[in-house]
């Protein structure tokens, strides 16, 4: 739950590991005030245990994530996840391959057991603003690329990513969690991105409309080139 600033993790090695490899934060918490992250260029190979992800990131304003390879693929371990992004700000999270390891998953029920989502964008603090997710490759799961809706997005790119062997590729305003305040807007660009999904290539939700501090608005949405 502590604040951490200007930290680095770079060219490591992460095997066998029995919890999430790397992490600030789960559910709530991790350390509002952190700044200045960079991981970059590691490798997290078959973590074992059900419910993990391979990089937790919780409210870190000025976070780079590139270069990473994940391979979250082991199938006695159900719940895989690729990257969760929660509360950040400024963030690039670039050139990065995630693979949970399903192929050609159809059974949406089947495969969010197995392997939920691979990048998922959340708010459980905060907002989220000014996040850039590009030029990752990402398969292996029920969903690829998501955004949640507890909180705005606000000037959110996904841009140029390779998505495969996905029931859904990127699907926004989903989950089950409802808005915890009123006057939820996304504002989010999907552009140039290649997707090769079973049902929903892009998926933009009319979701919780009904909740108390629903509905979630759209107030501004490109998705241009994909």
């Amino acid at each position: 739950a502590n604040a951490y600033d200007n930290l680095t993790i770079r060219n490591n090695l992460i095997q066998n590991t029995t919890d999430s490899a790397i992490r600030l934060g789960l559910g709530s918490g991790g350390g509002i005030g952190s700044d200045n992250w960079t991981i970059t260029n590691n490798k997290i190979d078959n973590i074992v245990g059900n419910a993990l992800t391979g990089m937790v990131l919780f409210n870190v304003d000025g976070l780079t994530v590139t270069g990473n390879v994940i391979n979250h693929t082991n199938s006695s371990s159900t719940g895989r996840r690729g990257i969760n992004l929660d509360g950040v700000l400024n963030a690039t999270v670039s050139n990065n391959t995630i693979n949970l390891g399903l192929v050609s998953p159809t059974d949406a029920t089947a495969a969010n057991t197995a392997a939920p989502w691979i990048v998922q964008l959340s708010m459980s603090d905060r907002a989220i603003s000014n996040v850039i997710v590009s030029n990752n490759t990402v398969s292996g799961a029920n969903l690829g690329i998501i955004g949640l809706s507890q909180r705005s997005m606000v000037n959110v790119d996904i841009t140029g990513n390779t998505v495969s062997n996905v029931v859904s590729g990127i699907v926004l305003n989903t989950g089950g969690t409802a808005p915890v305040v009123s006057g939820v807007t996304m504002d989010v660009d999907v552009t140039g991105n290649t997707v090769s999904a079973a049902t929903n290539a892009i998926f933009v939700r009319d979701l919780h409309d009904a909740a108390s501090n629903g509905p979630v608005t759209f107030t501004g949405l490109d998705v241009t080139g994909n």
